[in-house]
């Protein structure tokens, strides 16, 4: 009886919490519509539509696919915007791979740059050993969501 009670209220805490975090939604909501398919950390995330949450106070970004499919978080490094800010993603792309390299928002004073993993180091290295392989940088215009 007593392990049952304990294992009840383990689990009534753990709802609790989830319900508090679910509606501690900070930061801001954006849309981007990517042409092509795309690494965030070691997620690899089709071409689509996708939502991304960016929290600038944790430095949080949560991109998400509207289909629901596939989602991918990491914890951002900060980067200097320089001039003017324009809302767009910001990748990486080496031969046909793209990496998300940052979110640039009006909302954040600074850029929102995902850590590089070693799967873009090595695309990179294989990228730069071939001449014709192209290194190159692409934006992706994204729209805020009102809330």
């Amino acid at each position: 009886m007593r392990g049952s009670m304990t294992r009840a209220m383990a689990l009534a805490a753990c709802a609790i919490l989830g319900l508090c975090l679910g509606a501690q939604s900070s930061g801001q909501v954006l849309r981007a519509d990517i042409p092509f398919a795309f690494h965030v950390r070691d997620t690899v995330m089709p071409a689509g539509d996708y939502e991304i949450r960016v929290d600038p106070a944790k430095r949080a970004v949560t991109v998400s696919a509207m289909s629901g499919l596939v989602t991918a978080q990491f914890f951002a490094l900060t980067a200097d915007q320089t001039g003017r800010s324009e809302n767009c993603l910001i990748f990486h792309r080496f031969g046909n791979s793209y990496f998300l390299d940052r979110v640039k928002s009006n909302a954040a004073p600074f850029a929102l740059q995902a850590p590089g993993t070693k799967k873009e180091r090595e695309a990179e290295k294989m990228a730069r050993a071939f001449a014709n392989a192209e290194v190159a940088e692409t934006r992706v215009p994204i729209r805020s969501v009102a809330r």
